[in-house]
Formats: structure tokens, C-alpha cells, sequence
């Protein structure tokens, strides 16, 4: 059985790019997910103001869930968009 904490995102974090980081969009009416690199691009284009992201990093014995803020998805935009 896995255990889930929502914790912030550090430096120690993995970069957006990797697979083993899923990103998650909650949207009104349209909730997804994606763990590819190409999968997160699209997520990433065209973020509403009233969009919710989570990152999960699956480990050994739990998987993490990681509350994204704003400055660090303009960052992952920078990352993975260019």
C-alpha cells in the first residue's frame, strides 16, 4: 500500500523532463496527466489562472505529491517549452 504527503517542491527534486516526475492539471472539466516529456508540454501551454498542478515522483515504498506554485511552473515552462 502506498502513502501520499503533499509536500512543497526543493532542489532536490528531480528536473520536469524526467519520467519518473508526473505532472498532474486539474481543470474544470478537464483533469489530466502525462509522465512524458511531450505529454507535460501540452499541459504546460495555454495554464489558466485557475488551473491546479501536482507533481508526483514515485519512490521505493510511496509515491509523493508536490503542490506546484506558480513561480515554479513558469519555471518548468522556461524548462521544457523552449
Amino acid at each position: 500500500m502506498s502513502s501520499y504527503s503533499l509536500r512543497a517542491i526543493d532542489d532536490s527534486f528531480p528536473s520536469i523532463k524526467s519520467r519518473a516526475v508526473n505532472l498532474i492539471r486539474v481543470r474544470e472539466g478537464d483533469n489530466r496527466q502525462s509522465s512524458s516529456v511531450g505529454g507535460k508540454r501540452e499541459l504546460l501551454r495555454g495554464v489558466r489562472d485557475t488551473d491546479l498542478f501536482i507533481a508526483t515522483w514515485m519512490g521505493r515504498w510511496s509515491c509523493d505529491a508536490f503542490a506546484v506554485t506558480k513561480e515554479r511552473l513558469e519555471a518548468w515552462q522556461i524548462e521544457i517549452l523552449r
